[in-house]
Order: structure tokens, then sequence, then C-alpha cells
């Protein structure tokens, strides 16, 4: 089983706390400043940061995305929204839709009592 992990840094004229990923990924001024791919031994499989000007890597990004098993992600439903309504939106991949391909560390970690914001949950 192949087993990715996946973090992208956005920006947007609309508060993600106020309107929810949901609502933050589909929004026009939405957009992608960064994302990282590591693998489970922690390889760097993709690495981007360049804000909207520079040539997004889309295609890269989704045959990685598509050719796992599970993509991890840590509160995956914003990377899900993210992919699917804003890097779809802007550069037409294909979506990948299957919610169970999508794992959540945030979740995982809570299971274990353990904070759930990202700069505690090591500590």
């Amino acid at each position: 089983m192949t087993t990715i992990y996946t973090d992208f840094e956005t920006q947007s004229i609309v508060d993600l706390t106020e309107h929810g990923s949901y609502n933050y990924s589909k929004h026009y001024t939405t957009r992608v400043n960064s994302v990282c791919v590591c693998n489970e031994h922690g390889d760097t499989l993709l690495s981007w940061s360049g804000g909207a000007d520079l040539d997004f890597p889309a295609q890269e990004l989704y045959t990685l995305y598509a050719s796992a098993d599970q993509i991890m992600c840590h509160n995956n439903f914003f990377e899900y929204c993210i992919y699917n309504h804003c890097l779809v939106r802007l550069y037409g991949i294909p979506p990948i839709l299957d919610w169970a391909k999508w794992g959540c560390t945030k979740a995982l970690a809570q299971t274990y009592a353990l904070p759930g914001k990202l700069e505690f949950v090591a500590k």
C-alpha cells in the first residue's frame, strides 16, 4: 500500500475561520502558495513554493495523488477541498473524490487524546 503525506499553504481574501474549508476553497481568490508531498519514509516527492505567478506542477501532483492508495493530511477535509475545488478550478486537473483515500493525521492524533493543532501534537 502506497501512502503519501501532503500539505498545502494557501491564501485568500476569505477568512478561513469564518467561512470554513468548503467555502474558502471554492472562492475565486483562493490560491495555493506552496505544496509538499512526501512518502512514508519522509522522502520529498514534490515540493513547490511559488505563488500564483509560477508554474504549478498540477499534472505531477495529480499523478502522485492518483497513484497513491492513501493521501494523509493534517485536517484532510481542508486539503481535500483545496485539491478538489481550488486546484481543479485553477488547473483543470481531474478531481480525486474518493473520500476513503484521504486519511487524517489530526483525527488520528485526537483518537489518542493528543492535541489537534499540528504545532502541539509533536511536543
